[in-house]
């Protein structure tokens, strides 16, 4: 049966309709988008009963791609092998695989291809071609291209403190800066932010309440016009401030910016991460924002 979404390969700002009649050329057939496969870690003691898992990492995914093409004489055969074998170049700068869902979804991955597009005789008739060809995916979750912003708002008015001695004391002003927001996380694979501060604000603190993880830069002021870019992407795990300086020495020793991310259902119930932001010293200019991609395991 004949795909009933729509893909796409994009390299390099080229756009290729992999399913696209009018232009001769038909998807027969996709394998590899469900889910990716995984290896399970495991320890154990010396007089362990059995074994103690530790864990999971997911592997490269390799999805598998049938193409069919064909052209009117032969010089647009030889013409549309040659435009083909130019997109799917090995190169440095993955491609990207775009599949349009019939629900409207657009889910990506990146890739880069691993084999195929040999254009074997026995699977042509003429100006008729049939080929197949594998990408590998170093990175196997699907993401909505579309980013997630949340802001969580400013400190607000001046930075001069009032405390009114009350039993619980209130801080007068905009010098603190407390907030607790939920995120609500439609993915079904973790994803790790990427969270942009603006200054001033001293000890800032971002903690995720449903998984435990923080970022702490107690002891540290960003100061006014200044902003601190934490990336916590696999491969980038920064912290650089305004001018492109490393901050990362700024997060205290325990803070977790290896493992802060936000969890899908059912770690995080109904995918709900509560994000509570606090930090001292701020005015209307501090702001705190999370720009983020929904990633899923498959599709």
């Amino acid at each position: 049966m004949a795909p009933d979404y729509k893909a796409e390969w994009i390299q390099n700002q080229t756009t290729l309709k992999l399913n696209d009649p009018d232009l001769g050329m038909y998807l027969l057939g996709m394998s590899g988008l469900g889910m990716p496969t995984y290896t399970r870690f495991s320890e154990s003691s010396p007089l362990q009963e059995g074994i103690t898992d530790t864990g999971y990492r997911l592997q490269e995914r390799l999805i598998s791609i049938i193409l069919g093409f064909n052209e009117k004489d032969l010089a647009g055969y030889y013409q549309r092998r040659e435009d083909l074998l130019r997109l799917w170049r090995p190169d440095m700068t993955p491609g990207i695989l775009r599949i349009t869902l019939p629900t409207g979804k657009v889910r990506e991955i990146q890739g880069h291809l691993l084999n195929g597009l040999e254009f074997s005789d026995s699977d042509r008739s003429y100006v008729t071609q049939k080929t197949s060809l594998v990408v590998r995916c170093p990175d196997p979750t699907f993401y909505d291209p579309e980013a997630v912003y949340i802001d969580f708002g400013t400190g607000g008015g001046g930075s001069d403190n009032l405390i009114i001695p009350m039993p619980v004391p209130m801080f007068v002003g905009a010098s603190l800066f407390e907030t607790t927001k939920i995120i609500p996380y439609e993915g079904t694979e973790k994803t790790y932010p990427q969270i942009i501060v603006t200054g001033p604000v001293t000890d800032l603190v971002i903690k995720n309440l449903t998984t435990g993880d923080k970022l702490d830069f107690s002891g540290v002021t960003i100061a006014n016009g200044d902003t601190y870019t934490l990336d916590l992407r696999p491969g980038y795990k920064t912290v650089v401030d305004a001018a492109g300086n490393n901050k990362i020495a700024d997060l205290t020793a325990d803070s977790d910016i290896s493992t802060f991310s936000l969890q899908p259902h059912p770690i995080a119930l109904n995918g709900d991460n509560g994000i509570q932001v606090n930090g001292i010293s701020t005015t209307a200019a501090t702001n705190v924002s999370f720009l983020y991609y929904i990633r899923l395991l498959g599709i």
